[in-house]
């Protein structure tokens, strides 16, 4: 009896330290999609999103849309008020972005640098352009010192939208690409606005 009732304090033993490794394997596998200044899901985690809605999009038929972000003259802004107040921008603009995260699969993300990107299922054109201005201007509303942004005094975003509608045809790429087209034409046109670029698997058509 007392080795029997020794091997199930054993056990026990045994199945809480599983429970503590579990928790552990978890943890660390959330801090690999993470970033860690702003607690945004990082690039591997925004690709992997991505992926999974891609797929959902496929079964469902419905919408995805993604808005890649960028901050105006994010350099100047490191070099004129030092890289302290820069990563505070950072953090400000992931919590504006938490905040247009308002269903399942939507997805706020640190894309790289001071570019950041929003995932929406079930969005499609004219809402995924809606939201953009809706988040730029949120965004020039919190009035963050910027001494050297070209045209204004405080720090502004420009965004290029994209969506697409699903098909088992369209690949991470294709969103990304687009999205990324919209948001160079967004620049290139002066900064502070959002441009939207729909895409196929087969060619492009642009849209401001």
């Amino acid at each position: 009896m007392q080795r029997i009732a020794s091997l199930e304090e054993r056990n026990r033993e045994l199945e809480t330290l599983a429970e503590h490794l579990k928790s552990n394997v978890e943890e660390l596998a959330a801090l690999v999609y993470v970033d860690a200044l702003t607690g945004l899901v990082n690039r591997r985690g925004f690709d992997a999103a991505v992926e999974s809605e891609l797929r959902r999009a496929a079964r469902t038929g419905y919408p995805l849309a993604l808005l890649l972000c960028d901050i105006d003259c994010f350099k100047h802004c490191n070099d004129t008020h030092g890289h302290s107040h820069g990563d505070s921008v950072l953090v400000r603009l992931a919590a504006l972005l938490k905040d247009f995260c308002k269903r399942e699969g939507d997805c706020a993300a640190r894309y790289g640098g001071e570019e950041f990107a929003l995932l929406l299922p079930g969005v499609a054109c004219k809402d995924s352009v809606r939201i953009a201005e809706q988040l730029r201007k949120s965004v020039a509303a919190l009035s963050i010192a910027h001494a050297h942004s070209q045209s204004y005094a405080q720090v502004t975003i420009s965004i290029g939208a994209t969506s697409v509608h699903g098909s088992p045809l369209f690949l991470r790429r294709h969103l990304v690409e687009a999205a990324d087209a919209a948001l160079y034409r967004a620049k290139r046109a002066g900064r502070n606005r959002t441009k939207y670029q729909a895409v196929s698997s087969t060619g492009r058509r642009d849209r401001d």
